[in-house]
């Protein structure tokens, strides 16, 4: 009898139990640089892949659902502001993402309203490499990119330094990471003599 009622209770409880595919699902909204240093864009590569058939369309136009978690590189959310306004290619072709941008954020929102946002550092660089060579930088970039973020949704975004929610590796050749370090260190030094906003931009 205690066998019978045993297996009534774990056939009851394999039912009410929550199927696999509810596990939470964590897309990330992450990209190259498609703007000079001026302000243009180097093509309309960004407008294609916001496209609902586009890489980053296919992340966002899609139904709504729960157990989600968005890890979303704010520099790339600016970039996207930029081309839903009047932009200019490097290009002499005429650009024709404005439409096409503006429909992606309008989606983004809605479609990470009720789900948990996650604010990377700001441009998603390699965290491993940033420790080393810019840490006291790398922590201005995690809150750049979730005040960003957060002005960009109009809602509360999360900021997490201690977990490894960027997969990305950076490519910086080993002589380029000397130069950075040592142009690092020159601007740190000719920052205690020298007092210009400029210079603390920099």
């Amino acid at each position: 009898m205690k066998k019978l009622v045993f297996s009534v209770i774990s056939a009851f409880l394999l039912l009410v139990m929550p199927p696999a595919s509810a596990a939470n699902t964590i897309i990330r909204i992450t990209g190259p640089i498609h703007q000079t240093f001026t302000g243009e864009f180097r093509n309309d590569d960004l407008a294609q892949s916001l496209t609902p058939s586009g890489d980053l369309g296919l992340k966002v136009f899609q139904p709504i659902a729960k157990s989600r978690t968005w890890v979303i590189d704010a520099a790339l959310i600016d970039e996207i502001i930029a081309m839903s306004g009047d932009y200019t290619l490097a290009t002499e072709a005429e650009p024709g993402g404005k439409e096409i941008a503006t429909a992606w954020l309008t989606q983004l929102k809605r479609v990470t309203a009720g789900n948990d946002v996650v604010a990377l550092a700001y441009g998603n660089p390699d965290i491993s490499l940033a420790k080393r060579l810019a840490p006291s930088e790398l922590k201005n970039y995690f809150v750049y990119g979730q005040d960003r973020l957060q002005l960009a949704l109009g809602r509360s975004v999360r900021s997490e330094p201690e977990v490894q929610w960027s997969v990305g590796k950076s490519g910086l050749s080993n002589p380029l990471r000397k130069n950075y370090s040592d142009n690092r260190k020159a601007l740190t030094r000719l920052s205690r003599v020298v007092d210009t906003p400029e210079l603390i931009q920099l």
